[in-house]
């Protein structure tokens, strides 16, 4: 990084990039729950919102936002500077604000209004050397390798919700780790060490703290 990108067009492109709130890929492939298999194409949506391609994200930012070729979207979280329900609130109310607040029109288009005062889009400029390239492109397979060894599975779930679960005086979130501790077993047969994340962000400091599911 000192050698080939601490001066010059190259620092001026990382730094553009490094200094960003965000990242947004605009993503060339079609994701999303449709097509003859539409449970089925959920895995691919969420492996996708993963890794994509290995190139088209830049996993350092605070979040990625993901939008595709039809249309559909997501986001990707880096965990470092917050948890999960921090981002998932984020998202939830984003999306929350189009759906329930500025409605959509006929053709489906959200009906916010365009702030024409934002910069437009500027190219960023590189000069990469043939053998930072030639070392890019072998991290690249490295990290497709890895990629393509991730099996990822969404399995939807509709025959009852944490509604019923509370109707029988039971904590869902009790229920879920106890439905995984009993698939675990008849799986292989015994117990396994599990720790799940609870929240103590409302407290100084804060973030979350380690409980033993299992124990």
């Amino acid at each position: 990084r000192k050698q080939y990108f601490s001066s010059g067009i190259n620092k001026q492109s990382l730094d553009a990039i490094e200094r960003a709130a965000f990242f947004v890929t605009l993503d060339d492939e079609e994701q999303g729950t449709e097509g003859e298999d539409p449970a089925g194409s959920l895995d691919s949506y969420a492996k996708s919102l993963l890794h994509g391609k290995c190139y088209d994200r830049w996993f350092d930012k605070s979040f990625s936002i993901v939008i595709y070729k039809n249309g559909k979207s997501g986001l990707n979280a880096k965990h470092s500077w917050a948890d999960a329900p921090t981002v998932a609130h984020l998202w939830e109310y984003t999306l929350a604000t189009d759906a329930f607040q500025l409605g959509y029109n006929e053709n489906g288009h959200c009906k916010g209004k365009v702030d024409r005062s934002l910069p437009h889009p500027q190219r960023l400029l590189w000069d990469i050397p043939s053998e930072v390239e030639a070392q890019v492109q072998k991290t690249l397979t490295v990290a497709q390798n890895m990629a393509d060894d991730v099996d990822c599975h969404v399995f939807p779930f509709s025959q009852f919700g944490k509604g019923l679960i509370k109707k029988c005086r039971t904590s869902p979130d009790a229920f879920i780790q106890i439905a995984l501790q009993l698939a675990h077993y008849r799986d292989k047969g015994k117990f396994c060490l599990t720790y799940e994340a609870s929240m103590t962000r409302l407290f100084r400091e804060g973030r979350t703290e380690t409980v033993r599911s299992c124990t």
